[in-house]
């Protein structure tokens, strides 16, 4: 059996070699650190709580729990022909790259906060995401790589609260540890990476998609 990982791990530039020690500067491209002061962020803590989150039922959150072999996209082979249409290639990272965090749209009353990093980042046209991972969720080690027609949008992270131990993004071989107001974004689509949260609070992250740029996807 192959694993969708596996496909794309050998379009990938990544030199998966565990002997080789990731930089942060070889994984992530740094945009500073925002401070989050001014963007009066109480609002959105105050809704998406932990309790709240727990419910599922807050509006625009999707939550995929799944297995880990059902998330994997295990199959007998990747022939080139069934990854060439857009329809085909969003089947199989639906298969693949399932979101194992709580994937939230940011509504219009919580948009407003975020005004201040849009202007920072320079952006008019995007889309703003909260990125929250509950203790005991995780996403496994993938590619972004876009393996169809088409491009990738380019997409800021921004961390929202500091790291903690036992949250864990994992880029390359590289642990990013990060501050609130943190932004980073990938430095090709082909680095490998994945998260989890076995601490015993939420990671909040912020993805920030500029639909006017697209990202390397090497």
């Amino acid at each position: 059996m192959k694993r969708y990982y596996d496909h794309t791990k050998t379009l990938s530039s990544y030199h998966h070699n565990p002997d080789i020690v990731d930089r942060l500067e070889d994984v992530i491209i740094s945009h500073g650190n925002f401070p989050l002061t001014s963007m009066e962020l109480s609002l959105l803590f105050k809704y998406y709580n932990p309790t709240a989150l727990a419910s599922g039922n807050l509006k625009g959150q999707t939550s995929k729990n799944v297995t880990p072999d059902d998330r994997e996209g295990w199959f007998e082979n990747t022939p080139i022909d069934i990854i060439q249409s857009d329809k085909d290639d969003a089947a199989i990272s639906r298969l693949y790259d399932v979101n194992m965090y709580e994937n939230i749209e940011i509504t219009s009353v919580l948009s407003k906060q975020f005004q201040p990093v849009i202007d920072y980042l320079e952006l008019t046209d995007y889309d703003i995401r909260l990125q929250i991972q509950m203790p005991g969720q995780m996403l496994s080690y993938h590619h972004d790589l876009k393996v169809g027609p088409g491009k990738v949008n380019t997409k800021y992270l921004m961390a929202l609260t500091d790291w903690e131990p036992g949250q864990v993004f994992i880029l390359g071989n590289y642990y990013w540890k990060w501050k609130s107001g943190d932004i980073i974004r990938i430095k090709t689509l082909g680095i490998p990476h994945g998260t989890a949260n076995f601490s015993y609070t939420p990671r909040y992250l912020c993805a920030i998609t500029d639909k006017n740029s697209y990202q390397d996807n090497g």
